[in-house]
């Protein structure tokens, strides 16, 4: 039985319930954060918790004076007893209360961890298989970029994905650019650069993403592509905090060779990991 973090205070998850007036449950207020800890050390820490600060800002959530990147670190580690490989999935909700409209913007807060294999990022050799939802379903927000409780494009996407036997499948916004995949952001290569859509395409604003634009040693260009573009690209990678970077061998009819970049990008990112 796995412990949770609610609160503060460590329970079985088996313990934890929600009632009827939640919500995140009922409206989808709520935002999350997923989170790699590697070997106890948890290195994009900084990035996740200043998204996570902004929408609760955003939101107009009560930030108690206390809820900074510290107190974060000390509640995962609650969890994590500052040793492994793990998991880590933050989630805040406000209190129960209102209809729409909330009665009071305080929240609550809730993790969970699981166990990883590895203490590092690794590249696979085998690349994926993808396509692309004909449903034009992101509609870029001044919210769109943050991980909030209302998944349902991703959702619709995933069931796509399925349906097609897919690795991953791309979505799209409403001037039919790409935006990001189920779980990850899209990058196009192009000459040894990467291209990945803006922040107004609609995808989120990933922290693997930011930590590619501002800490690795390649160039990256946000600006957004069409399917027609991503045809005609060198090579296709994806990128999410968990499994770091991923590659894409088949795109439809259009096939790719193994991209060094990616490997290179990787090598990069396990580095940042042993500096922290």
């Amino acid at each position: 039985m796995r412990n949770i973090n609610y609160n503060g205070k460590i329970i079985p998850s088996n313990k934890f319930s929600i009632g009827i007036e939640n919500r995140a449950f009922k409206y989808g207020d709520s935002l999350f954060e997923t989170i790699r800890v590697f070997l106890g050390k948890i290195p994009f820490l900084e990035q996740h918790f200043q998204r996570l600060y902004e929408g609760l800002s955003i939101l107009q959530y009560n930030i108690p004076k206390n809820f900074s990147l510290d107190f974060l670190r000390g509640e995962i580690n609650k969890l994590t007893q500052e040793k492994g490989n793990h998991r880590v999935r933050l989630m805040v909700f406000r209190v129960d209360g209102g209809l729409y409209t909330p009665k009071k913007n305080n929240f609550h807060f809730l993790i969970e961890t699981s166990p990883l294999k590895r203490k590092n990022f690794f590249f696979s050799k085998k690349g994926l298989a993808i396509g692309y939802s004909k449903n034009k379903t992101l509609y870029p927000s001044p919210i769109s970029h943050l991980k909030t409780g209302n998944s349902l494009p991703y959702i619709l996407a995933g069931l796509e994905k399925e349906k097609n036997n897919w690795d991953d499948c791309l979505i799209l916004n409403t001037e039919n650019k790409i935006a990001e995949a189920v779980s990850s952001n899209i990058y196009l290569i192009k000459k040894n650069k990467l291209i990945t859509p803006s922040i107004s395409s609609g995808c989120v604003q990933g922290v693997m993403r930011q930590v590619i634009i501002q800490k690795i040693n390649i160039p990256t260009q946000e600006k957004d592509f069409t399917i027609r573009a991503l045809k005609n690209a060198d090579g296709i990678l994806l990128s999410n905090s968990i499994q770091g970077i991923k590659w894409v061998r088949q795109f439809e009819n259009r096939y790719f060779d193994f991209p060094v970049l990616g490997e290179e990008i990787t090598q990069e990112l396990n580095a940042l990991i042993q500096d922290y």
